[in-house]
């Protein structure tokens, strides 16, 4: 997480704030503005299947080591971890969701991981095998 810290700050990830990730807009511009952050989570789980406990132990660790100069106690600190664990836990969902339709849209073929990194979507494409991930040839 670090690398989205120092660069963006507090706000290293804007998505939907859903309260229910079934209900979570799929947002392409955002997405792509969020490859770098899926590029780190999808090395930790390519499913980006992250339980909501493991991602509320990251937000409290972020709010431990950053919060006092990021100015969040209290209240707003609370605000902040529950806007966070939305963000994270939509954009988990909605992109493995649509890596696993048979008729993907074309902003998934932009994925980092996609064509071994290279972010060509030209190649032509395999379904993935049932595991959330998308695949290409």
């Amino acid at each position: 997480m670090e690398p989205f810290i120092a660069s963006a700050g507090r706000s290293f990830l804007k998505y939907d704030e859903s309260e229910q990730v079934m209900k979570a807009a799929t947002m392409p511009g955002m997405i792509k503005a969020a490859h770098p952050y899926l590029s780190a989570m999808h090395a930790l789980d390519p499913k980006l299947s992250f339980k909501r406990t493991q991602v509320r132990s990251v937000i409290k660790m972020l709010l431990a080591k950053y919060g006092a100069s990021w100015k969040l106690s209290g209240p707003l600190a609370e605000d902040y971890a529950v806007t966070l664990e939305r963000r994270m836990c939509n954009i988990h969902h909605v992109v493995p969701s649509a890596c696993a339709k048979t008729s993907r849209p074309s902003w998934a073929n932009e994925l980092p991981w996609e064509n071994g990194g290279t972010g060509n979507p030209q190649e032509e494409e395999v379904q993935g095998q049932g595991d959330g991930t998308c695949r290409r040839r």
